[in-house]
């Protein structure tokens, strides 16, 4: 059962975070993450004790109502003094996303308030705090480790600017009035299966409390017991211990990512105290100094360099997943790949964070991956590189498998791009009257005519989503860039078989209101109206006749077209035949047989969606219209897209195929229904 106390604290500040790519300048708006679901250190006032507090972020736990009604943007939580002193702007709106609070806000326009955020917007003022009261807090009780403080009922009440950020750690009280929360205790076991509850280890306690804490733990020593104390003490010793290995290999990571800088400079660093963002800022000004470059040309230099290690690990990810890749990959990029080839899933997420100037120092693996993926490290949100990472390679593996995928149908059918989603019209070749006429000297040129008529279709969209979850990162679980990409390759080649051979199997009409195949088009061996009987089977006889009517067709002048068939279409029931009477290489049976040489000059396609003894005869798709495909214009066939996971906890891959087909010109077709061979 679950017992209600009640305490009174004051309102809580927490540190937040800018996302600095929502920066509108127009509209001089910003995007402020200030809460989390990500369990952060705090003091326990009641309960002399560090615990980890997690805030709710859902309508039904976050109260808004003060962001939503215009709460004051404020200078570092100034609520006293000149109002034009304290408010450089207002909070626009505020709502909850993906588990997360997430505040628009909008500086004014007076002329400090614009020096202020172009600070923001140039990256010299990062500092935001958030200032929240609890009412509401259920408590998991954990031996151990921390006790976890979930509020489920609290009210967010104002955002500032700050100069310097809070600790990453840390929830800082205010001087400000107190406020009363209620209690509830739970047992451990009924949040065990919530992902965002810490994990049970010592680096979860190993972290000290703000200096403020420290303060107040000070003045509680004096009502406590010689044991009390030491035991007080000695757990303060072994988590700033923890704490002091984890800033110094921080800084030791950090300065190794940045070429030119060697062990001795992280040295300095860790002999002056300085903090993990401090040691970044140093660090960054340090290779800057070694790398003499214009602004605009450092940050296209880092943008290549971001770019090329990037490429290595995708190509290094790609090589532990087709090592033959190497072949066409090219001596350079497989060299550059060797620094990341032995490298898992789980190391590639944490280096990829790593370069990004995250300290991975007692992560778990579920954190790393999570936070490479986009997630927040520590309560603070940033970004890596290894989201592209996975979409590219992923994209690479996709379009790789995709052009191994076998399309009979790209020898007989013409290709084409539209430049949208609306119908064209494709006028037929044959269908462009008249013929050349002598010229008498001093005459003029006749006209020729087209006629207006066409066959009209249009594109249509298909695709997939491929997830790339946290397990999978976590798992090394390699199937999502061979196995999943193989399959959506296969499925695009076989959608685009299935539309074109659909043609031929399923007779639609044209424009002049007869389907394909028809009598009255002199290009169909069969019942009218019926496309499975009164054929022949395939024989030299039937082919002969069959050639003699394709070379019988005539444009819409009456003229001659004069056009040859070039392919035999047949499905696996015919197959054998189709390469005997193709093949230059027949060998006749019994005396009397004579080779066929009279065929040689059709090549011969095999496709199983053919699944009778029907079979075709199709032009040269650069004489005469047969089919056409299209794709659209400025696409590849297969496009790749990718964002930050919505529905998983990942990355989400799109793969969209753009396609469609359609008969133009009957006279470059013939069908025969077919029969068995006698």
């Amino acid at each position: 059962m679950s017992e209600k106390l009640k305490h009174k604290i004051p309102t809580q500040r927490t540190r937040a975070a800018f996302k600095p790519d929502t920066f509108n300048e127009e509209n001089r708006t910003i995007d402020v993450v200030f809460a989390t679901e990500s369990a952060v250190r705090m003091w326990d006032w009641e309960q002399g004790e560090l615990v980890d507090e997690i805030l709710v972020c859902s309508p039904e736990a976050g109260n808004l109502i003060r962001l939503n009604n215009g709460a004051p943007l404020l200078d570092n939580h100034r609520t006293y003094g000149r109002t034009d002193e304290c408010v450089v702007g207002v909070v626009e709106s505020a709502r909850f996303e993906n588990n997360q609070g997430v505040a628009t806000v909008r500086f004014s326009k007076s002329e400090d308030d614009t020096r202020l955020m172009e600070k923001v917007k140039d990256g010299i003022v990062t500092g935001v705090s958030v200032g929240y009261n609890v009412s509401e807090y259920t408590i998991e009780r954990r031996e151990g480790v921390r006790d976890i403080y979930r509020a489920t009922k609290w009210e967010a009440t104002e955002i500032s600017l700050t100069p310097v950020q809070a600790d990453a750690g840390a929830r800082v009280r205010s001087d400000e009035q107190t406020n009363e929360v209620e209690i509830i205790e739970q047992t451990a076991d009924v949040y065990n299966s919530n992902e965002n509850t810490p994990p049970s280890t010592e680096e979860n306690t190993a972290q000290d409390p703000p200096e403020e804490i420290e303060e107040i733990i000070n003045l509680n020593n004096e009502e406590m017991t010689e044991e009390e104390k030491k035991a007080l003490e000695q757990k303060q010793r072994s988590e700033a211990a923890l704490e002091e290995r984890q800033r110094s290999s921080g800084i030791r990571k950090l300065v190794r990512a940045l070429s030119g800088l060697d062990d001795s400079f992280a040295d300095t660093l860790i002999d002056e105290g300085v903090t993990l963002e401090v040691a970044q800022t140093r660090a960054l000004a340090e290779w800057e100094a070694k790398n003499p470059l214009t602004p605009r040309n450092n940050a296209q230099q880092q943008q290549t360099n971001a770019e090329q290690t990037r490429s290595a690990m995708s190509n290094a990810l790609v090589l532990r997943i087709n090592p033959q890749a190497a072949e066409i990959m090219g001596e350079e990029n497989v060299r550059a790949a060797s620094d990341f080839r032995g490298m898992n899933l789980l190391r590639l997420a944490e280096e990829s964070l790593i370069r990004s100037g995250i300290n991975t120092n007692g992560l778990t693996p579920r954190e790393i991956a999570k936070g490479a993926l986009g997630g927040s490290v520590r309560g603070l949100h940033h970004t890596t590189d290894f989201p592209l990472l996975l979409g590219d390679t992923i994209n690479r593996t996709l379009l790789a498998q995709y052009m191994l995928q076998t399309r009979t149908f790209l020898a007989w059918c013409r290709r084409a791009t539209m430049a949208d989603f609306r119908a064209v019209t494709r006028v037929r070749l044959s269908e462009i009257l008249g013929n050349l006429e002598e010229v008498k000297e001093g005459a003029e040129y006749k006209y020729g005519t087209m006629t207006e008529s066409g066959e009209t279709y249009k594109l249509a969209k298909y695709g997939k989503i491929i997830g790339v979850t946290w397990e999978s990162i976590v798992n090394d679980d390699l199937s999502a860039f061979s196995r999943i990409p193989q399959s959506f390759a296969a499925q695009a080649s076989t959608k685009q078989s299935d539309i074109v051979y659909s043609i031929l199997t399923g007779n639609p009409v044209m424009s002049d209101g007869k389907g394909l195949f028809h009598a009255d088009h002199g290009n169909y061996k069969g019942t009218a109206g019926n496309l499975t009987t009164g054929g022949t089977a395939l024989s030299e006889t039937s082919l002969a006749e069959a050639e003699v009517a394709f070379l019988n067709q005539k444009d819409a002048s009456g003229q001659f077209i004069n056009s040859s068939p070039r392919y035999l279409i047949v499905g696996p029931k015919n197959k054998i035949i189709a390469q005997k009477l193709t093949s230059t290489n027949f060998t006749p049976a019994k005396q009397g047989d004579i080779a066929l040489p009279q065929f040689t000059g059709l090549t011969p396609i095999v496709d199983p969606r053919l699944t009778n003894y029907e079979w075709f005869l199709a032009a040269d798709p650069n004489m005469i219209d047969t089919v056409e495909y299209a794709f659209l214009d400025g696409e590849q066939e297969l496009f790749t897209d990718q964002r930050e996971g919505f529905n998983i906890d990942g990355v989400e891959v799109k793969a969209r195929m753009v396609f469609a087909a359609k008969a133009i010109d009957w006279r470059g077709l013939y069908r025969n229904n077919g029969a068995a061979p006698a």
